[in-house]
């Protein structure tokens, strides 16, 4: 088992074991399409209809009476019940990470190295043992040298929640963490990731940090991403 060349935890086929590249951040419904922001609680008041027209000294316009819908949901800083573990708020949480993974980068180019501040910054994102393969991975990669001058945001788009509970999120995303670095990168999509809601780091908002993310050759979902049972 190894690291991929750019931070991200072990790919394997099944014992065959394959270079990864960068790599980052219910039981929902699998056919539910990906949210792409932050989930917010709204409340919607439609435009009452009104008559314009002329009316006759014997009809009466007709008038329309206000209705109200509204709707609640769970924002990224909160773990909620299984049935509110959707696409769109997973897709919140992993914005929120990705923020936290691009200063991580960020900051090991202000220090010109893997560094306290970069571990600090990763610290938010991943777990301690995927901090450590993260690391290792990109030092492979190339290290600091292969940093962007100005770190820019990776992104994570949900595809699927493969699993999902309170206590562990297991997912296939699309990744491109190509804005960070300056060195070619050739992912195999989707990446799989696993969620924990371990975190401690007063700098990620959210209960949430990624214990494993990672993609295999044939796409075959690793055993590393999956929930326990």
């Amino acid at each position: 088992m190894r690291t991929s060349p750019v931070g991200i935890t072990v790919l394997r086929v099944a014992s065959v074991a394959v270079a990864a590249t960068l790599g980052m951040a219910a039981c929902g419904d699998d056919d539910s399409e990906a949210g792409a922001g932050p989930v917010t609680t709204e409340r919607q008041v439609p435009t009452p209809s009104s008559d314009e027209g002329s009316r006759s000294t014997t009809t009466t316009g007709a008038t329309t009476t206000p209705t109200e819908a509204t709707s609640t949901t769970v924002g990224p800083e909160e773990v909620p019940p299984v049935a509110e573990i959707t696409p769109a708020y997973v897709q919140a949480v992993l914005d929120q990470l990705f923020v936290l993974y691009q200063q991580a980068f960020v900051a090991a180019k202000a220090e010109g190295g893997l560094g306290e501040a970069y571990r600090a910054a990763m610290s938010g994102v991943f777990t301690a043992a995927a901090v450590s393969s993260q690391t290792q991975g990109f030092e492979d990669f190339g290290g600091v040298a292969v940093i962007a001058p100005e770190p820019g945001r990776p992104t994570a788009e949900v595809e699927k929640l493969l699993s999902a509970a309170p206590t562990c999120v297991s997912l296939s995303a699309r990744v491109d963490l190509m804005p960070m670095v300056t060195k070619p990168v050739n992912p195999v999509q989707p990446y799989y990731l696993r969620l924990v809601p371990e975190n401690e780091s007063p700098t990620n908002p959210t209960p949430w940090l990624i214990a494993y993310s990672g993609f295999t050759s044939d796409a075959e979902v690793p055993q590393e991403a999956t929930c326990p049972a």
